[in-house]
């Protein structure tokens, strides 16, 4: 593709915003100062897996086409050895990123979670066993709960110290929502007593 067809087709890109999730997220880790396939899923584990999944495959298979799409710019650079590129948003980037966020639509909020699923069928189990699985549910956000105070409202509140504040807002939904799981899974258990 000729360096003008691919202008055009970024510009194209940008402009209809119609850049996936995975997408969107990729672009939003570059922007926040993930610049590498390594950095985004480093930095994604840290900050969106509670609530978005976006593993190497995924990540590097967006890299590449939004670098073909002229979204993103890559560079080789070797560091310790190890051959990496490094990626940064071109402006029809800085443009599709802006578009997908301002573009979200009434999607319904997907929760999924094979423990919450396997729980509410728990009455083909002994009130025992479901017992216990409403214990390990709640044991897990009680780790998740330390897990958002060791590690990832630290990560949030080095992003907000760098500028970008929302990365913190969502840190603290997180860890709202595993208090309230952990607070719920407590009290079903006494319901069920």
């Amino acid at each position: 593709m000729s360096r003008s067809a691919t202008a055009a087709k970024a510009g194209e890109y940008a402009q209809d915003a119609e850049i996936s999730n995975s997408a969107g997220a990729v672009l939003g880790m570059i922007a926040l100062g993930a610049h590498s396939g390594y950095e985004i899923r480093q930095a994604g584990e840290i900050s969106l897996r509670f609530f978005w999944a976006l593993g190497p495959p995924k990540i590097y298979a967006e890299l590449g086409k939004l670098e073909e799409a002229g979204l993103i710019e890559g560079r080789d650079e070797a560091r310790g050895g190890r051959a990496r590129r490094d990626y940064r948003l071109t402006p029809a980037g800085e443009s599709a990123l802006s578009n997908w966020v301002a573009g979200g639509g009434s999607a319904p909020m997907e929760l999924r979670d094979p423990e919450l699923l396997r729980l509410f069928f728990a009455d083909a189990v002994s009130p025992a066993q479901a017992r216990e699985q409403i214990g390990r549910i709640g044991e897990r956000s009680r780790r998740a709960v330390e897990c958002f105070e060791r590690e990832i409202e630290p990560a949030a509140a080095r992003a907000r110290d760098g500028g970008s504040a929302f990365p913190a807002h969502i840190a603290e939904f997180g860890h709202e929502l595993h208090d309230f799981i952990a607070d719920w899974c407590a009290r079903l258990e006494q319901r069920l007593d």
